[in-house]
C-alpha cells in the first residue's frame, strides 16, 4: 500500500522584476528551483501576477534606447543622448506574485516534503527581494 502526501501552499513575494512578461521570467526561474517529488509526479507550482501595478517610473530608463547612456548629473536629475524631442517611457509594472504549490505526492512521507518545501522556500530567499506571507500544509494519509 502506498503512503500519500499532500501538499497545498501559497507563497505571496516581492520579486523586484520589472517587466511586462514577469509571469515568463518567473516560470523560468522555477524551472531551477528544487523540485517538491512524489513517486508518480511532482508537486505543480504556478506563478499568479498580482493585478494592477505597484511600480510607476516616470522615465523607465532600463527599457529605453538610449538608457546605456544615461549619466547622472552633480546637483540631481540625468541626461542621455536621446534626441531633444525624445519622449521618455514611462513604466507601470507589477513586481509582486503568488506562487502556489499544489500536490498529490506517492510514496512521501510528511517529513520528506516538508524538507523538500523548506528548500524550495530557501532557494527563494537568496533570489527575490521579500517573501511577504506563505502559508502551507501537508497532510499524510
Amino acid at each position: 500500500m502506498s503512503i500519500w502526501t499532500h501538499i497545498a501552499s501559497c507563497v505571496y513575494l516581492e520579486t523586484d522584476i520589472r517587466s511586462n512578461n514577469i509571469e515568463i521570467i518567473m516560470r523560468n526561474l522555477l524551472e531551477k528551483a528544487p523540485q517538491i517529488t512524489g513517486s508518480e509526479g511532482n508537486a505543480n507550482v504556478f506563478v499568479n501576477v498580482l493585478s494592477g501595478s505597484n511600480i510607476f517610473l516616470g522615465a523607465d530608463c532600463s527599457h529605453c534606447p538610449f538608457g546605456h547612456t544615461k549619466k547622472n548629473l552633480p546637483k540631481g536629475g540625468f541626461k542621455c543622448m536621446a534626441p531633444e524631442e525624445y519622449e521618455c517611457e514611462e513604466g507601470e509594472y507589477q513586481t509582486s506574485v503568488a506562487i502556489t504549490i499544489v500536490g498529490d505526492l506517492r510514496d512521501r512521507t510528511k517529513e520528506k516534503t516538508k524538507k523538500e518545501y523548506n528548500a524550495f522556500i530557501k532557494w527563494l530567499k537568496n533570489r527575490f527581494v521579500d517573501i511577504r506571507v506563505k502559508a502551507c500544509e501537508i497532510k499524510e494519509f
